[in-house]
């Protein structure tokens, strides 16, 4: 027994004398993959992530076009602005390298106004929103289309409104200027206040159907341009 045992340790150390140099690079081969397979996994999944952005990039940096009744919109994302109540003013990525150009109207979806550009860069425009208290257009005001003015702020409302006119909660407030395309929707009535009894007009309060903060993709109009101001 003892025989063996002294047999095999000296086969060991002989196949370490002479093969040792085999087993020693075997080994760092080996073990050198394992190592480079765990880079390449890294590499691939930063690679997965890069093309992921781009994929990302080019979806919110595409605009599609869309008509309806006349009126030819282009796509573009709001940007996130902080503090997020704030609702006056805020920027799209669209600029005048995608055709963008002062006072074109911008709406919440076809047929719903709800802001104009004001200024424009190559990338980027701002725009004023109907929240916006310089926010002013004349307005129209139900079915039988009741003369009004529009102005905006943190609660919009429809003023010079002249007394003895029919106008009702829930009737639609839309364009009537040549700032925009005629008969867009801004809102509705949301509350009919009275002036005192010596006044020439009522007012009411303006309601939408949307949140502000809430708008990721909104439409450009670019087929109707309003006169300078």
């Amino acid at each position: 027994m003892k025989y063996i045992i002294c047999l095999i340790l000296a086969s060991v150390f002989a196949a370490y004398i002479f093969y040792g140099n085999y087993f020693i690079d075997t080994k760092d081969k080996l073990f050198g993959i394992f190592i480079k397979d765990g880079s390449n996994k890294e590499q691939l999944l930063l690679e997965n992530e890069s093309l992921r952005a781009k994929i990302l990039e080019l979806e919110s940096l595409q605009s599609k076009t869309v008509k309806e009744n006349g009126i030819i919109y282009k796509t573009a994302y709001a940007h996130l602005t902080y503090p997020f109540s704030h609702r006056n003013l805020f920027t799209i990525n669209f600029g005048s390298n995608d055709g963008a150009e002062r006072y074109m109207g911008v709406a919440a979806a076809p047929g719903i106004l709800m802001g104009q550009i004001m200024e424009v860069y190559p990338n980027i425009s701002i725009v004023k929103s109907i929240f916006d208290s310089n926010f002013k257009t004349a307005v129209r005001i139900g079915d039988y289309g009741v003369d009004a003015l529009f102005e905006g702020g943190n609660e919009p409302v429809a003023s010079m409104v002249k007394k003895g006119k029919e106008i009702k909660v829930s009737d639609a407030v839309y364009s009537a200027s040549a700032d925009f395309p005629y008969g867009m929707k801004i809102g509705e009535i949301k509350e009919i206040l009275n002036s005192n009894k010596e006044g020439v007009f009522n007012k009411a309060s303006v309601g939408v159907n949307y949140n502000l903060n809430e708008i990721r993709e909104v439409f450009v109009i670019t087929n109707y341009k309003a006169p300078a101001k």
